[in-house]
């Protein structure tokens, strides 16, 4: 073998090891495990919607969010449990003529409702990304709409979820987000309502006490390990975050919270005002005029005036919920029910430029938006506001807010203890060396019946 032919052979050697070594690092790279997808909550990309991790809708002509269950209401409240054998829809309206391609995906969060650290693979069988194609257009509406529902894949594990809605395969053109909590039903929940333990609080606040039974559930350091969540009417806005337990029974199996200190209770509130349009050809409860024109319907509700200084009067309501219903047809309601622009107004002297007013509700998720601010007309001495509502009974209350401070309900509609309110109690637990939050408890019930 000459000189050349043994060049060329080393040259063959070399080249053959090198693509042998591209080989083996490609091998290895896809035999890696997939890395968990972080999704930053404070990541605004240049003309991109910032994403949010709460009930939140990023374009006004998105309307109706709702999610249900075939047969059980308990999933209007956004939680659902682990063993759920009905199929949970997420459903809303899109005011256009033409459908859009729609896409979701759901990301696992913890208890602070940021992305946790788990793979898709730990909390889902399906890939995550899911086509929202099962979408229906308004029939004999004013108002056009495409009415989309997604029903949701069955989850692996407990826990919170956000659900996120966006346009096309741009995961930045976001349409909506909306909290899901998905739990499981391991410890017991006996809650009473009391008066406030605070005295010059007893007849505006209510007291939320309750005991946690975990005896067939190992719990071994309930102090850091349980992270307990008391809402009021579906609200996050005041709910309270990480309340802690005042005795551990352990011998028992049992966790008393309660508090002397105001940590547990909520502000009563007033019963819910409510209005009914189920129908645009006669006038519903608390409507005041109503009228049809070429392109939509127009209701006025009747003039409404300050409760604050008022007696408390029980009535009943919905605690903040809104049906859709129409009179006139009740097989389609769904892609039937008309949109209304409804009129909200209020009598009040002007509170200023700092002190804004809002008309809020389960219908708006809850939220201080610039849709649901009121308006000063100074001739009328009244504050008013159109808001675009699909047919139906909804309940509603005036709130006020200052800044960047919590929405208050003191100016129009005052606090009583008497009033009756929708209460959770949501109990996530998280051992040492576990990587994600679980929710083992959820109770949901009546401030009347729990007195």
């Amino acid at each position: 073998m000459n000189n050349i032919q043994k060049i060329k052979k080393i040259q063959y050697l070399l080249r053959f090891l090198w693509i042998l070594g591209i080989a083996g690092s490609t091998m290895m790279t896809a035999c890696l495990p997939i890395p968990a997808t972080n999704y930053p909550t404070n990541n605004v990309a240049e003309n991109k919607k910032i994403l949010l991790f709460e009930n939140h809708v990023y374009e006004p002509h998105i309307r109706t969010i709702q999610l249900n269950t075939q047969g059980t209401g308990q999933a209007e409240q956004g939680l659902v449990s682990l063993q759920q054998s009905k199929p949970v829809f997420l459903s809303f309206d899109a005011i256009q003529s033409e459908g859009e391609d729609f896409r979701a995906k759901i990301i696992h969060c913890d208890q602070n409702w940021k992305a946790s650290t788990l793979n898709v693979i730990e909390y889902l069988n399906d890939f995550n990304e899911f086509y929202l194609r099962d979408y229906e257009p308004s029939f004999n509406t004013r108002v056009p709409y495409i009415r989309y529902q997604w029903q949701l894949p069955k989850l692996k594990i407990s826990g919170n979820y956000l659900l996120k809605i966006y346009r096309d395969s741009d995961e930045d053109d976001l349409i909506l987000t909306y909290r899901l909590i998905v739990y499981e039903n391991l410890v017991a929940i006996s809650p009473k309502v009391f008066f406030s333990n605070v005295l010059e609080e007893r007849n505006q606040k209510q007291q939320i006490e309750f005991e946690l039974d975990y005896q067939g559930f190992q719990i071994l350091n309930p102090q850091l390990d349980l992270h307990v969540v008391l809402r009021q009417n579906q609200r996050w806005d005041n709910a309270i975050i990480d309340l802690k337990p005042l005795n551990v029974r352990d011998f028992l199996k049992k966790i008393d919270y309660r508090a002397f200190d105001g940590e547990n209770t909520f502000s009563g509130g007033n019963e819910f005002r409510r209005f009914e349009v189920k129908s645009t050809r006669f006038l519903g409860f608390n409507v005041s005029s109503i009228r049809a024109t070429d392109t939509s319907n127009v209701a006025t509700l009747e003039l409404d005036e300050s409760r604050a200084n008022r007696p408390y009067t029980k009535q009943p309501d919905l605690n903040g919920f809104y049906e859709i219903d129409r009179y006139e047809s009740q097989s389609q309601n769904e892609t039937e029910a008309d949109y209304v622009k409804v009129t909200f107004r209020l009598k009040s002297e002007f509170l200023g430029e700092a002190e804004k007013v809002y008309v809020i509700g389960a219908f708006n998720l809850w939220t201080f938006t610039s849709e649901n601010q009121m308006t000063y007309i100074a001739e009328s001495s009244e504050y008013q506001t159109d808001i675009l509502l699909k047919q139906g009974g909804y309940n509603y209350l005036y709130a006020t807010q200052e800044g960047n401070q919590k929405g208050s309900l003191d100016t129009f509609e005052g606090n009583f203890q008497a009033t009756e309110n929708l209460y959770d109690i949501i109990v996530y637990y998280r051992p040492a060396g576990q990587r994600y939050d679980q929710v083992i408890g959820f109770r949901s019930f009546n401030s009347s019946q729990a007195r």
